[in-house]
C-alpha cells in the first residue's frame, strides 16, 4: 500500500512539473527578442494594465529575457543591462503567454513588412509614443501598446482606452480602422472653440 501510493506521489509531481514546463512557453529565458511595442514605465516594475507615464522603451528595442514567471514577464536590456518585468496585472485579463505576444517578438518589428507599410506621419508618431488622426489600429498599437492590457479581440473596437494613471484616462475612436480622435485632440479642439468665443 505504501509502494503505491509513493508511486502515485511520484506521478503526480512529475505531472506538476510536466505542466509547469508546457506553462513556461517556449521556454524564452535567455533568449533575446525585441520589443513590439513602446513600453512606458516610471520604474522597474511595469504594471500591465499599461500606464502611459514617465518613459517608455522604443520599439524595436532588443531584450533578453530573465525569466516568464506566474506573475509576469523580467528582461534586461541595455549596455548596463537593467532588469525590467512586466507584472500581470488582475485586471489584466489575458495570460502571461498572450501578455508576452503582446509585447515580445523574435525579430525586429521595425523591419517587418507591416511597419515599412506605415506613412512616414505613422512611423514619427510611433518614434514619439504618440497616437494622432489617421493612424491605422496596427500603428497605435506599435505606439501606444494594446489598450490597458486588454484581449486582442478587443481591437476590433472603435473605441479603445488607455490609462495614462489611475484617474486619467485616454480614449482612442477610429473610423474605418484609423484613428479619428483622441479624448486628448478632443478636448483641444474645445478648449481652441472656447477661446475662439
Amino acid at each position: 500500500m505504501v509502494k503505491k501510493i509513493r508511486i502515485i506521489l511520484l506521478f503526480a509531481a512529475i505531472s506538476v512539473a510536466a505542466a509547469f514546463s508546457l506553462f513556461a512557453g517556449d521556454n524564452a529565458a535567455g533568449k533575446t527578442y525585441y520589443t513590439k511595442v513602446n513600453i512606458w514605465y516610471e520604474t522597474a516594475q511595469i504594471s500591465s494594465v499599461n500606464y502611459h507615464r514617465g518613459s517608455f522603451i522604443p520599439v524595436g528595442t532588443k531584450v533578453v529575457i530573465s525569466n516568464l514567471h506566474l506573475g509576469g514577464i523580467t528582461f534586461k536590456f541595455g549596455r548596463d543591462e537593467a532588469e525590467f518585468t512586466i507584472s500581470k496585472s488582475l485586471h489584466t485579463p489575458i495570460s502571461r503567454d498572450d501578455l508576452f505576444g503582446h509585447y515580445f517578438s523574435p525579430g525586429n518589428p521595425l523591419e517587418s513588412e507591416s511597419y515599412l507599410k506605415f506613412s512616414q506621419s505613422e512611423k514619427e508618431n510611433i518614434k514619439k509614443g504618440k497616437i494622432s488622426a489617421g493612424m491605422s489600429k496596427d500603428a497605435a498599437i506599435m505606439a501606444y501598446g494594446y489598450p490597458s492590457g486588454q484581449a486582442k479581440e478587443d481591437t476590433d473596437a472603435d473605441t479603445w482606452t488607455y490609462a495614462k494613471s489611475h484617474f486619467r484616462k485616454l480614449s482612442v475612436t477610429f473610423s474605418h480602422g484609423k484613428v479619428s480622435m483622441t479624448s486628448e485632440e478632443e478636448k483641444q479642439k474645445l478648449n481652441k472653440e472656447d477661446g475662439d468665443d
